[in-house]
């Protein structure tokens, strides 16, 4: 009896002649995974996380629920990447065959990854393209491969910007900002001093318009609008005296000015020599 359809089937062995009573043997039809086979608790997407993405099912057959690893066993595939994931549920013991369900694995938003701060950039005159450093959870990713780079703002001195577009299992994009700032006067030295002047020179630097001298009370001394000439000569000063002189380079973009840090140097006037107003012989 109950020996065509799937689930537990029964012989009934009955004596006869000498032989009486009756024995029940059971066996078992299997059960067959089919599309019919109930799978619940699988999300419609998961986003990309970078590890392999696995999770876990509940299997319905006839209204029983079914036990992995005693009625069916699972396996993933295509399972880590931006795409289709398939989950292969397999029937074992008492089960056969198998049913197969997929779902999508989607970008991650590169917006939540970490870039690492870019250092301060020095105006060349030419576009500034520097290299970021992106993380997600540790892995630090590849350019090319998991984002691509555009520039804005990225020549003259300010604040440039790159922007980092999501690529392969990333999307969205990330800005970061950076500072591109005016070199700084290099080689100043006093080249000449008297008793009322001090003549400063430095090397050229062909990227910057030109160059000022502050004193000590931030009063602007001297200025060089060419960056060919590379001295300028403070007047007016007082003899025997040293002081602290700030000299820094500009460079002028669309009418505004742009300023380098200031390079400080001590100087001093020579003291001025004495008056003769007289001489008498004795």
């Amino acid at each position: 009896a109950d020996n065509i359809e799937r689930g537990t089937a029964t012989i009934t062995i009955t004596g006869i002649g000498w032989d009486t009573g009756t024995r029940n043997i059971t066996f078992d039809i299997a059960r067959e995974l089919s599309e019919e086979t109930l799978v619940r608790g699988i999300a419609a997407a998961y986003t990309y996380n970078g590890a392999a993405i696995m999770p876990a099912v509940r299997v319905e057959e006839d209204g029983n629920v079914l036990t992995i690893g005693t009625d069916y066993t699972v396996s993933y595939s295509n399972n880590v990447n931006v795409g289709t994931a398939t989950i292969s549920i397999t029937g074992i013991n008492k089960y056969i065959g198998s049913r197969s369900v997929s779902f999508k694995i989607i970008p991650k938003n590169i917006s939540r990854a970490n870039v690492s701060a870019i250092a301060v950039q020095t105006y060349t005159g030419k576009d500034i393209k520097p290299d970021v450093r992106v993380e997600n959870e540790g892995k630090v990713l590849t350019n090319g491969t998991d984002y691509k780079i555009s520039y804005a703002d990225n020549k003259n001195p300010g604040t440039g910007r790159v922007v980092i577009h999501g690529n392969g299992n990333y999307t969205g994009l990330q800005s970061v900002n950076f500072s591109i700032a005016v070199p700084k006067v290099t080689g100043v030295k006093a080249s000449k001093y008297t008793a009322s002047s001090i003549t400063f020179s430095w090397k050229r630097n062909k990227v910057v318009t030109g160059y000022e001298i502050y004193n000590s009370k931030n009063k602007l001394q001297a200025r060089v609008n060419k960056n060919s000439t590379v001295k300028a000569t403070v007047k007016s000063l007082k003899a025997g005296t040293v002081s602290t002189f700030k000299i820094r380079a500009f460079v002028v973009k669309g009418g505004k000015y742009h300023y380098s840090d200031f390079v400080s140097i001590k100087a001093g006037t020579s003291t001025k020599a004495p008056s003769i107003t007289s001489v008498k012989s004795k």
